[in-house]
């Protein structure tokens, strides 16, 4: 759980009302301070059980599936290829 003074990324997002890649895009750029804590990298079990990624998934599938895991689970980042191509089709994400 975060201190009073943090934030986990997605809450950040949401109440910049921002993109989270664009944010985490800004961490990783420095632009914003961070660090990855524990309760970061617990995992959504119940979304990854309710949300499988399609079996042969094409790029849009994948990118769709990718933006929801951002806003629901911390496990791991977005692929820094997807990433590109996200940012490269400037795909809104859906609120």
């Amino acid at each position: 759980m975060p201190r009073q003074d943090e934030w986990l990324l997605g809450d950040l997002a949401a109440e910049l009302d921002m993109s989270y890649i664009t944010l985490y895009a800004w961490l990783g750029c420095g632009w914003v301070k961070g660090e990855r804590g524990d309760f970061v990298t617990k995992l959504n079990k119940t979304w990854h059980e309710k949300n499988k990624m399609p079996r042969n998934a094409s790029i849009e599938e994948r990118i769709n599936w990718h933006i929801a895991h951002a806003r629901n689970c911390a496990c791991r980042p977005i692929p820094d290829k997807l990433k590109l191509e996200i940012e490269n089709r400037k795909k809104p994400v859906v609120r």
